[in-house]
């Protein structure tokens, strides 16, 4: 690092000669270093998918959470550090409560994940707290819109996707899901979405998955309200996944 750059990295408040806020960068780093997740959304649903990391033997599989529901339609997954993914879910659920309060309506997905952005962005803003480092990926079943897919990070970025990928192998699926998504999914099943999240998770990690090691979440047209798929669910659709690869 150069004299005029030393200690700026230390600094979460003061910008470098390039533009650039260190500290938000490690955090967006710190964000990509554990699990990788999948989401999408088709014409009549919205699909969250993502590994379970084990790292120690002695851990139960199924106390390791990346899937949360916030209200009944909105459901959430958290890549990143797992103590700031719990704040930040819980933050986000209090948000939501506030806003069906004040308003007599529930918050809409998108709604949500702007100020879950507009909170990131003032933890760059003050030295006494430190970035989050952890992403967040919200879908919903809109009547009006019908299934919305939104992402916010540690830098406080909100968009909206057809599908992203986040993670260590974020690159990878976002190539993947391009690839396979340019077709368009207007006659893609729930069925078909979940396995080609599936699909695109076993692709980039290049291993083959234990339902135990998964989650899955959607919502979609016949089922607003965000579901959770358990393990003999994830199961079938692993199963029907490869009886369609071998009959090709």
């Amino acid at each position: 690092m150069s004299r005029l750059t030393a200690g700026l990295d230390q600094q979460i408040t003061i910008f470098s000669p390039s533009g650039d806020l260190h500290q938000i960068d490690y955090a967006r780093k710190a964000a990509a270093l554990e699990n990788t997740t999948v989401a999408l959304k088709t014409k009549n649903a919205a699909v969250l998918a993502t590994q379970k990391r084990i790292t120690d033997k002695t851990i139960v599989p199924r106390s390791v959470k990346h899937l949360f529901r916030i209200t009944p339609k909105i459901g959430c997954c958290m890549t990143g550090r797992i103590g700031d993914s719990h704040f930040q879910v819980r933050r986000s659920r209090n948000e939501a409560s506030k806003f069906r309060y004040t308003c007599g309506y529930d918050v809409t997905a998108k709604a949500l994940c702007e100020r879950m952005a507009d909170i990131n962005q003032v933890y760059s803003q003050h030295p006494e707290i430190r970035p989050l480092g952890c992403s967040m990926i919200l879908i919903e079943y809109d009547e009006k819109l019908g299934p919305t897919l939104h992402m916010t990070d540690p830098g406080a970025d909100c968009n909206s996707y057809k599908g992203c990928g986040l993670g260590p192998q974020a690159d990878q699926a976002e190539a993947f899901l391009t690839a396979h998504l340019k077709g368009g999914t207007r006659n893609m099943s729930e069925e078909k979405a979940i396995q080609l999240a599936l699909e695109c998770l076993g692709t980039v990690l290049d291993i083959r998955f234990e339902p135990l090691h998964l989650e899955v979440g959607i919502v979609s047209k016949a089922h607003p309200e965000f579901r959770m798929l358990d393990e003999m669910e994830i199961a079938e659709q692993l199963s029907n996944m490869l009886r369609s690869s071998q009959g090709s």
